[in-house]
């Protein structure tokens, strides 16, 4: 197969025949007439290169320069010929970057283009029933002329009429990916794959980055106790305990019944020299049998009247 048509083996779509619905007009989506990032980088793709190729395109244009050497390292699988999309996410936040996988709406997309941030997503330039797997960057559209603009295999510059790539992406799933840098939302955030996006964003990220990525989610929701916990997380691993204990008690007070935020506090108050206050927290619930966090709760119950002097 030519190189600009890598074919994937992915285990991540079940794909099947979609049916449309009227011809996609990008004019009913958006006020702008066109928009096209010229700034974002091409990388051509050699072999079956295309999904570190699109990655590099967009972290670089977010400020991130991995190299295509440390992309493929991470990305690309021999034995399948291309990239799955668990390990262009992964590489994406290897690399300092909060992936974020948009909702499979057309409108989301466009909405990330008209805030200057370039889509990379998954297209199946054959049929449902015998896929060829392909990854490219949207970079901007015609709405006059009812386009699309991609960095798209050896193309720098590939205009797509807006139904005939719809169908691609529909076959592909209407997977579609942007990379945020830690403080950055997307154009519409949607709470659950925002907070998910984050979360495992914090597995890996330094401290100093993670606060930041929490942060931007309190200032778009002040009351959300995993951003809070989050927050506060950052700043316990940085021995911060006034910090982590006000963020803690802000998640309390979005969510009496958040227990991780009830464990951490107490543990934070042990790290400040006040154990019994830490008790006290932990002594307001009692946890059914086969809770997933009884035993740490008890555990820590027990650790804290120890400190206290069995009072």
């Amino acid at each position: 197969m030519a190189s600009t048509r890598t074919v994937l083996l992915l285990g991540l779509l079940a794909l099947g025949g979609c049916a449309f619905g009227p011809p996609l007009e990008i004019e009913s989506l958006t006020g702008a007439g066109t928009v096209e990032l010229q700034a974002v980088p091409f990388h051509p793709q050699d072999d079956y290169y295309c999904g570190p190729a699109s990655l590099l395109s967009v972290l670089e244009y977010s400020g991130s320069e991995p190299g295509m050497d440390a992309l493929i390292q991470r990305v690309y699988l021999p034995d399948r010929r291309g990239s799955l999309q668990v390990e262009l996410l992964a590489a994406a936040r290897h690399f300092g970057r909060i992936a974020y996988v948009l909702p499979p709406e057309i409108a989301a997309v466009v909405a990330e283009l008209e805030a200057g941030r370039p889509v990379l997503v998954l297209q199946n330039l054959a049929i449902p029933e015998r896929p060829s797997w392909h990854y490219a960057v949207l970079v901007g559209f015609d709405a006059d002329r009812n386009r699309f603009i991609l960095r798209s295999g050896d193309r720098p510059r590939l205009e797509e009429p807006a139904r005939r790539w719809m169908r691609q992406w529909d076959w592909a799933g209407r997977w579609a990916l942007v990379v945020l840098k830690p403080g950055e939302l997307p154009a519409r955030p949607d709470r659950d794959r925002l907070l998910r996006a984050v979360a495992d964003f914090e597995i890996q990220a330094e401290p100093e980055a993670v606060y930041r990525a929490w942060q931007a989610v309190l200032a778009w929701d002040s009351q959300e106790p995993l951003a809070w916990l989050g927050s506060g997380n950052s700043h316990y691993v940085r021995e911060q305990w006034t910090e982590a204990i006000r963020a803690y008690r802000m998640a309390l007070e979005s969510d009496p019944a958040y227990l991780p935020a009830r464990l951490n506090l107490a543990r934070a108050l042990v790290r400040q020299g006040r154990p019994c206050e830490g008790l006290e927290i932990l002594s307001a619930v009692t946890l059914e049998p086969g809770h997933r966090l009884r035993e740490t709760h008890a555990d820590l119950h027990r650790e804290l009247r120890e400190a206290c002097g069995d009072r």
